[in-house]
């Protein structure tokens, strides 16, 4: 899949926002994505004033649900008082727009760097456990007041069940996985828990630091209210350490104190385990012959680890199955019924909302690492996109100056019934 090339990535912000005067452009810092995250293109923009924006623009339908999804829960994040009286940071939305068929965002960049989950260092651990229990002791209301999901421990055991029971009619998926899982929602010590404000899928480039800190939290596209162990699925995979998840989980539980969920380690691992199995389903969608067979190669690995679970007949041997269970056992919003499209939509009134012209607090633009001014370049770059096919950005987070081009726009696609999470 060809990425476009910053000039185009600036031209189409410029189209989503004409207010907004870019007068440069950065290659994006993010590590490299994975899944449907591939197919959404993104660079750094600046603007006369100084400030910095971080511009996302989707090549699939699929890649466009989820910034739809992602700017609607930036706009109501950031209208919600609770969240500005964190350190931790959240994205917001400036402009959301349909230019040329392509969906557009752009939002205010956070000045810190976004890290791959499995480079964190156990400083880091830390400061995220702790930012993840702020998130998680923000009160849910909102969200549901918004008309977000609220999805109770019941509902989640219940369409678990539901799932393993139409595994069995995938070829793709191994029975042993949905046998385990049909014994996993027997056991009754796994299913008390008081769902939570939910991040919903922690991936790379979601969260950016300086140095050990969290400075901000990103990509909500799959925020909700539901099972509190979602949001640590991912430190359940292979890559991540023991030390890591310690750190992580010592941090959240001193933070959360009385209201730490008991169940939440076993039930990350099945929210793990269900993420590995979607994955697969999300890349037989696809024509990636890549994704599809390491999506297989986890399954199959996956399969060959499982064994029965306890039955569950006392409280002795209660603690004992969700010992085992929690053995073997990813975050996704993995049950077809969990991720509900008929969130209500967000007002835009506050669409567009760019800086107005006034002294500005950022940075001078002679400071801005990266960039460099138009004047002094002579001459710039030609407007028209290039025919070729652009490089592959380097290291060195060349800057490309721009003159300004506003392709017109075009109107919105129609909303399409895939799965916005983020594959």
């Amino acid at each position: 899949m060809t990425k476009r090339s910053p000039f185009v990535l600036a031209a189409l912000a410029s189209a989503a926002a004409p207010a907004l005067s870019v007068v440069a452009v950065n290659e994006a810092r993010d590590v490299p994505e994975s899944g449907l995250r591939r197919a959404i293109d993104t660079s750094l923009l600046l603007d006369a004033d100084g400030n910095e924006y971080d511009i996302a623009v989707a090549q699939t339908p699929a890649a466009g649900k989820i910034l739809h999804k992602r700017a609607l829960a930036a706009k109501l994040l950031d209208r919600n008082e609770a969240t500005r009286g964190l350190k931790v940071r959240f994205e917001q939305e400036v402009a959301s727009a349909d230019v040329d068929s392509s969906p557009v965002s752009l939002f205010r960049h956070i000045d810190a760097e976004p890290l791959a989950l499995a480079d964190l260092t156990i400083a880091q651990c830390t400061s995220l456990g702790t930012a993840i229990a702020s998130i998680h002791l923000l009160d849910p209301a909102f969200l549901v007041d918004a008309g977000y999901p609220r999805f109770t421990a019941e509902e989640i055991r219940s369409d678990l069940a539901a799932w393993a029971q139409r595994l069995p009619d995938s070829p793709e998926v191994p029975g042993a996985i949905a046998e385990r899982w049909q014994q996993l929602v027997t056991i009754d010590a796994l299913w008390s828990f008081e769902p939570v404000t939910l991040h919903g899928d922690f991936r790379d480039n979601d969260v950016v630091f300086r140095d050990d800190s969290v400075a901000g939290v990103r990509h909500w596209e799959n925020i909700q209210v539901s099972d509190p162990a979602r949001d640590f699925a991912w430190a359940y995979e292979d890559w991540f350490g023991d030390d890591q998840r310690d750190a992580l989980l010592s941090a959240y539980g001193r933070m959360m104190g009385s209201r730490m969920d008991a169940r939440i380690v076993p039930r990350a691992r099945l929210w793990r385990q269900m993420d590995i199995v979607r994955d697969l389903l999300q890349a037989l969608k696809t024509a990636d012959r890549a994704w599809i067979r390491a999506a297989h190669e986890r399954v199959d690995r996956l399969a060959t680890l499982l064994t029965p679970v306890i039955p569950v007949t006392s409280k002795s041997t209660s603690d004992e199955a969700v010992k085992e269970a929690s053995a073997t056992i990813t975050v996704g919003n993995l049950l077809a019924d969990v991720n509900s499209d008929s969130v209500v939509d967000v007002d835009d009134s506050t669409n567009a909302r760019l800086p107005e012209h006034t002294p500005s607090t950022e940075k001078p633009l002679s400071d801005k690492t990266g960039y460099v001014r138009l004047d002094d370049i002579a001459g710039g770059h030609d407007t028209a996109a290039p025919s070729e096919t652009p490089p592959e950005p380097d290291d060195s987070a060349t800057t490309i100056i721009l003159k300004n081009s506003t392709p017109t726009q075009a109107p919105p696609e129609p909303p399409v019934s895939e799965d916005t999470h983020g594959r």
